[in-house]
């Protein structure tokens, strides 16, 4: 995938992007950032929201995350939140197995 596919309205769907939690701290990194810029009038975005778990040192992996999708926010073009999902929401629809 091209980050331009991310912005491409021949491909259904919305644009997705990845956040994960950064080990130790409530703050995340995004695997891309969003441009606004590329957005039109009307255009919804997503960010996906993954929170980190446990550390794991293996003697055959030197560090393993493990993660666990968190929300899933939908923004307008501007970049303002017009719609939530947390993980109980994601499990009630059945996007997320229940614990």
């Amino acid at each position: 995938m091209d980050e331009d596919d991310l912005y491409d309205k021949d491909i259904k769907g919305i644009p997705s992007f990845l956040n994960f939690q950064i080990p130790g701290t409530k703050n995340y990194n995004s695997l891309i950032d969003v441009d606004r810029s590329r957005l039109k009038k009307g255009d919804l975005y997503a960010e996906l929201k993954y929170n980190h778990d446990q550390f794991i040192q293996t003697k055959f992996v030197s560090n393993l995350q493990s993660l666990t999708l968190n929300c899933i926010d939908i923004f307008n073009y501007k970049g303002i939140l017009i719609a939530k999902a947390n993980e109980n929401k994601l499990m009630q629809i059945g996007f997320l197995p229940r614990k």
